[in-house]
């Protein structure tokens, strides 16, 4: 697959997902990234996001029900915002 093929490739993608705010970048990251490199990358992202909520609520002294629906918060927000794309 040559270079500007992907190009049309990704442009074209990222023209059909200009309503969610970050999934153009997503998907342009993903593509020069690689798909493997990509999902350890944003499992790693997420996984340290998750800590850091979590020692916040520890520091404060949040019980886990709470800190839980915030976990599920941040993931339903990635959802909307394009970042799981």
């Amino acid at each position: 697959m040559t270079l500007c093929y992907k190009l049309v490739n990704i442009v074209y993608i990222a023209l059909h997902l200009e309503k969610i705010m970050f999934a153009p970048l997503v998907v342009l990251v993903r593509q020069f990234v690689g798909q493997p490199r990509f999902i350890k990358v944003r499992g790693q992202a997420i996984a340290l996001h998750t800590k850091a909520i979590t020692a916040f609520c520890n520091r404060v002294g949040i019980e886990r029900q709470r800190r839980q629906g915030w976990i599920r918060l941040a993931r339903d927000n990635g959802k909307r915002l394009g970042l799981l794309a």
